[in-house]
């Protein structure tokens, strides 16, 4: 399984690193514009991520609009909703988990701090692999 890893907190993306280590290959990108060039290059390469965890509050291109631009390339590629987009946030209002998961087309919302359990189960729920590197890559 390959996730690409968004935030910019470099705390945050090792945590993220730490846990899926020897569970998924990943990429990190420090924020929203990054994260869209990695998935582009990612498609245009033939070799797609499975997920991305998406932090939503960052600087410059935020983590709702850099989802967005994710799905409109996977709709320009004919890939629709073959990534699944896992939204990471401080902020648990219902408004913002709306607006991540019908605004941006997020398959799941996850309030910070996450620990790892939680992450796991969230990762499982959208229907990846519990141990996705076991027995192949």
């Amino acid at each position: 399984m390959k996730l690409l890893l968004v935030d910019d907190e470099p705390v945050a993306l090792r945590f993220l690193s730490g846990v899926l280590a020897g569970r998924a290959r990943t990429e990190t990108a420090p924020d929203g514009a990054s994260a869209v060039a990695a998935f582009a290059r990612a498609l245009d390469q033939g070799e797609p991520f499975d997920a991305v965890i998406l932090d939503i509050m960052m600087p410059g291109m935020d983590g709702i609009e850099a989802a967005r631009r994710i799905r409109a390339l996977e709709r320009g590629r004919g890939r629709e909703g073959a990534c699944r987009l896992l939204m990471l946030s401080c902020l648990d209002g219902a408004e913002h988990q709306m607006a991540a998961q019908y605004d941006a087309g997020a398959d799941g919302y996850l309030t910070k701090p996450v620990d790892s359990a939680d992450l796991l189960a969230a990762l499982a729920n959208l229907g990846l692999p519990e141990n996705p590197l076991d027995g192949a890559e």
